[in-house]
C-alpha cells in the first residue's frame, strides 16, 4: 500500500475510534442532506433489494416520499449518535 494511505489510517483510526459517534452524526447528515438535495443515490432503490423498506415505500409513495424517508432516517441516526454521544 502506498505511504499516503498507511499515514491516513494510523491518523483517521484513533479519531473514529474515540469519536465514532461523529461519524455516525456525519453519516445521518449525509442522509439527511440527500434527502433535501435531491441526491439521487441516497434513496434511489433501483439496483438494491427489491424486498427492502426503502423500495416499499418508493413503490407506493413515489420519489417524494422516498426522500423524505431518507431524510427522516437521517434524522434518527443523528438522533440516535447524539444521545449515544452524550450518554458515553
Amino acid at each position: 500500500m502506498s505511504d499516503l494511505y498507511t499515514r491516513f489510517m494510523e491518523w483517521i483510526m484513533p479519531f473514529l475510534q474515540a469519536n465514532w459517534q461523529l461519524f455516525l452524526i456525519a453519516v445521518g447528515a449525509l442522509f439527511l442532506l440527500g434527502g433535501i438535495f435531491n441526491w439521487k443515490w441516497t434513496w434511489d432503490p433501483n439496483g438494491h433489494n427489491l424486498f427492502g423498506w426503502n423500495a416499499f415505500v418508493y413503490r407506493h409513495f413515489g420519489e417524494k416520499g422516498a426522500r423524505v424517508n431518507t431524510g427522516i432516517s437521517g434524522v434518527i441516526i443523528i438522533l440516535c449518535a447524539v444521545a449515544m454521544w452524550l450518554l458515553m
